[in-house]
């Protein structure tokens, strides 16, 4: 992999990036260039006229990158509750980690499973378990992708079923946040393809998707308007 792949981005917090939304720092997509311009590939888009607080700009739609442990899923968080503390509708799945909770000081802890939240209704579902050590991780949501991609996770094939369908309820939102996309949707069309569909679609007013640094570039050209942001070094996920 590519050296500081994953510092690429703009680091915000995140009320900074709601009030990107808001055209108040002028990150506004889907406004005018000045004088023609096109903004670089990946890259915050020029200023725009400020809306009224509270109001999404539509279409907006930012890229939440970084390593494992940089605290993507603790910003989407904030994030969410930013938003709702701002009278903000907001919808979609965050995908917390669960840790082992007898683990020694100091010692590194242990990943026991992956939830799955409905961030409009705060409902969870268990999205991951450990996959056994003798096994390939193969039963689930799409179980050629995890093979092949040597994951360590089984993934709970009703649960990504109910994920879907938090999606597919999503767009009439001011807010969707997909925590994440990855592999399993990109390349093998399985996962939460719910949403991909939105994202595609333009089904949104204003949405952040997590994307791991290495498929950073595969989201770009697939949306190539999108705002890359990353979470400022604050806390680890």
């Amino acid at each position: 992999m590519q050296e500081g792949y994953g510092e690429r981005g703009l680091a915000l917090a995140p009320a900074e990036a709601l009030d990107a939304v808001e055209g108040a720092k002028g990150l506004a997509h889907g406004s005018p260039v000045p004088h023609g311009s096109p903004p670089a590939h990946g890259s915050p888009l020029p200023p725009a006229s400020p809306v009224a607080h509270g109001s999404p700009v539509p279409h907006w739609h930012a890229i939440l990158t970084g390593w494992r442990g940089a605290g993507k899923t603790t910003w989407c968080q904030a994030l969410v509750e930013e938003a709702q503390r701002r009278g903000w509708q907001v919808a979609g799945l965050l995908s917390p980690a669960v840790y082992e909770r007898d683990a020694a000081p100091g010692a590194e802890r242990t990943k026991v499973r992956i939830d799955l939240v409905d961030v409009g209704t705060g409902e969870r579902r268990v999205l991951a378990t450990p996959a056994a050590p003798s096994g390939d991780g193969s039963s689930g949501a799409a179980p050629s992708a995890e093979g092949a991609h040597r994951l360590r996770w089984r993934f709970d094939e009703a649960a990504v079923a109910w994920g879907n369908d938090v999606l597919a309820r999503a767009g009439d939102a001011d807010l969707v946040v997909i925590d994440e996309l990855g592999p399993m949707e990109f390349t093998y069309g399985g996962g939460f393809s719910e949403g991909l569909a939105l994202l595609d679609g333009g089904r949104f007013r204003a949405a952040v998707v997590v994307i791991r640094p290495e498929l950073v570039d595969t989201a770009l050209a697939r949306w190539p308007g999108a705002v890359i942001l990353r979470p400022p070094e604050w806390r680890g996920d």
